[in-house]
């Protein structure tokens, strides 16, 4: 029997296949088998597949397959990938007992030139990263099955260097595993590069890692530096109880974390399509969470400065029998802190709950702002409550209720935001827009409540010096949609035009539309009925906060005084919070009047 073609794959079959039957549990009987199969291309055989390699040559295997004795088995098994005279890969093996997995014997060798090697980066173009050699050998010599050994090297110093050396005596033991290896290259970029990723280049790189057996389990030792970055892992008791524990510590300074997450997220990112929910309907593999137990303390000493939101952070995450915890986790911060609390439980129904509370967060470090070379005194303030349940991101997102109180003042907001809504729908003309990154704002608060999955405002404020902007509306995540409404009100003449702006539709696809001033007044009623315009927090129309009948004194903002507002309304009375539109409302109606 033949079948395929020779350009992709073409696979040839002759013998005799003998007798198959349930009472000798489908193993082939008096079974006399010759098995060839070639492709004249390797690189288009792994497209075909889904994978992309470079060309390494044509692909040739073949073994022979025989029962005797009520026993299949392999013979001169033989696979070679590249030329004949000089292949990257060949091995050799045989198994006697194909069912019990026994007499088994493999051995592969490797041979990579270094252009080859360099041919795997599929973002950038690498040079010569010099041969790769490897060796594997794989037994059931000593009566289990397992690596014998593992040894790959290559070694070009001044760009990459790598060796590793590893066995694995007992596949069905973790703890036969040993393991010592060690890397150095140029920087990250290389790295990345290899990995299709892109990287900063920051360097030199040296990696260190050796697995070693220790009483029942196995310890990982581990370091890595980047640059000034220093990151070390311990890890015990690996593989010593059932399910897996790992127990132990990491520990980094001058982390640079957020530089690579950074860098890797500047390339091009894929349109999301308006036919595909935001939410996938598919469950999520939280069964992994029941396989390992795990008690790790991580510290960061220190983030490399601009580059992370913080000075340092410590956390602990605990993994016992499909319960998830992350606390105590503390970021520090010059003049504040910021304390998280994570618990996910998938036992029976997976359920999450999430906590953030933070003082005096410094947020100038949150974002990369290398041209601003001034010292902002910006500060953030954060109360998060959120809790959900569901098997899916859908039955998350629409079960989810809590509360999110965001504050900033002095701070900066990016500047696609306000682009990317306003300058082409609404015509807003910012000095000097087109080269700035960040707009400075004065004071900022976002008081959202979650029910349901439905998100409502109850405060949306941006209080900068040429214009001040609120909003109003909801979202609500379980039908993924949106309606919101953002009212602008200049301040100075430098803005030439501010027009209210309507956002609604699909959240996979919504539309965005400048609306005039009698058709926002509408809107807002339509989507909660509240505005909350500079300096007063009262029901009123969109009418109203553009016919300028709500007055204010020189120099309050709105944004300070909600933030004041809802400060008192958390402290008064037996110490339960009043809503703030509530009870700063009740004070300007008072005013208005």
């Amino acid at each position: 029997m033949e079948a395929g073609q020779e350009d992709l794959l073409l696979v040839n079959l002759t013998g005799r296949l003998g007798e198959v039957s349930a009472a000798n549990q489908w193993q082939p009987q008096n079974t006399s088998l010759s098995i060839r199969a070639s492709s004249s291309s390797s690189q288009a055989l792994a497209g075909t597949m889904g994978y992309r390699l470079p060309e390494l040559g044509p692909l040739f295997a073949q073994a022979e397959i025989h029962s005797e004795k009520k026993k299949l088995s392999i013979d001169g098994a033989q696979l070679r990938l590249g030329e004949k005279d000089n292949p990257v890969v060949k091995a050799r093996g045989y198994i006697n007992d194909l069912h019990a997995m026994k007499g088994v014997k493999l051995d592969a060798q490797l041979q990579l030139d270094g252009h080859r090697f360099a041919a795997f980066a599929d973002l950038d173009k690498l040079p010569d990263l010099g041969a790769v050699t490897g060796q594997l050998s794989i037994s059931d010599s000593d009566g289990a099955l397992g690596i014998d050994s593992l040894h790959v090297e290559t070694g070009q110093p001044e760009l990459l260097s790598m060796r590793v050396d590893a066995s694995f005596d007992n596949f069905k033991d973790p703890s036969t595993l040993l393991l010592n290896s060690n890397l150095t290259a140029r920087d990250l970029q290389l790295i990345g590069a290899i990995l299709d990723h892109k990287w900063a280049a920051i360097g030199p790189v040296q990696f260190n890692a050796e697995i070693k057996r220790t009483g029942k389990g196995n310890e990982l030792n581990s370091t890595l530096t980047a640059g000034e970055t220093e990151i070390e892992i311990k890890l015990k008791e690996l593989f010593e109880a059932t399910p897996v524990r790992i127990i132990g510590t990491i520990t980094a300074r001058k982390m640079l974390f957020w530089e690579l997450l950074e860098k890797d997220s500047a390339g091009e990112k894929k349109k999301p399509s308006s036919k595909e929910p935001v939410f996938s309907r598919e469950p999520i593999a939280f069964d992994w969470l029941e396989k390992v137990d795990m008690d790790i303390a991580i510290k960061v000493e220190s983030f490399a400065q601009e580059q992370f939101l913080a000075d340092s952070a410590q956390f602990r995450v605990v993994l016992h029998s499909g319960l998830l915890s992350i606390s105590p986790a503390r970021f520090a911060y010059p003049k504040g802190t910021l304390d998280i609390d994570l618990q996910l439980d998938v036992r029976d129904h997976p359920r999450l709950t999430f906590k953030a509370f933070g003082d005096h967060i410094d947020p100038r470090r949150a974002l990369d702002m290398q041209a601003y070379k001034k010292e902002l005194e910006a500060e953030m303030n954060m109360d998060m409550s959120f809790s959900t349940s569901g098997a899916t991101p859908h039955e998350l997102a629409s079960n989810s209720q809590g509360i999110i109180y965001i504050t900033m003042q002095n701070g900066l907001v990016p500047a696609p935001l306000i682009d990317l809504v306003f300058w082409d729908v609404a015509g807003w003309a910012w000095k000097k827009a087109t080269d700035k990154r960040y707009y400075d704002i004065t004071c900022g608060v976002a008081d959202y409540s979650i029910e349901q999955g439905v998100i409502s405002t109850k405060a949306f404020i941006l209080d900068a010096e040429h214009i001040t902007i609120t909003g109003g509306g909801t979202i609500d995540l379980g039908e993924e949609k949106i309606e919101y409404v953002l009212l602008p009100k200049r301040k100075s003449l430098i803005i030439k035009k501010a027009s209210p702006v309507k956002i609604h539709g699909p959240l996979n696809d919504p539309e965005v539309e400048a609306l005039s001033w009698k058709s926002a007044a509408i809107t807002a009623g339509k989507v909660g009925g509240i505005v909350f315009a500079p300096f007063v927090f009262i029901p009123l129309t969109a009418a109203d906060y553009l016919g300028g009948k709500v007055k204010s004194n020189d120099g309050e903002s709105a944004c300070l005084e909600y933030q004041k507002t809802h400060k008192e309304g958390t402290t008064q009375g037996s110490g339960q919070k009043a809503h703030p539109a509530t009870s700063s409302g009740q004070a300007a109606q008072g005013k208005n009047k």
